[in-house]
């Protein structure tokens, strides 16, 4: 992947989160299954989080941030929906 870069993996999955509104509500069991926290190379990796304990501190760091930028990114989606969903009801068109 090259160097990995805080800010960039925020902003990315807060874009990803704005965009999986809608995808949510088209696949909500893809969606369960792909916005797990717990991924499956965690268990696979346990050995070498434990034997180096930077490395996980700053893995738990970065996850904690992507799932608050993709948890915020999600809100916003959600209520953008419902915003122009209240305009197109209401015979207004959006700006």
């Amino acid at each position: 992947e090259g160097r990995i870069r805080f800010g960039d993996q925020l902003r990315k999955k807060y874009r990803y989160g704005r965009q999986s509104a809608a995808y949510m509500r088209k696949h909500p069991a893809d969606f369960r299954r792909q916005a797990r926290v717990f991924r499956p190379g965690f268990r696979r990796h346990a050995r070498r989080l434990l034997r180096t304990p930077g490395l996980t501190v700053a893995m738990l760091a970065l996850k904690t941030g992507e799932i608050i930028a993709g948890g915020l990114g999600l809100l916003l989606g959600f209520l953008k929906e419902s915003s122009l969903r209240i305009l197109r009801t209401s015979g207004r068109r959006s700006v």
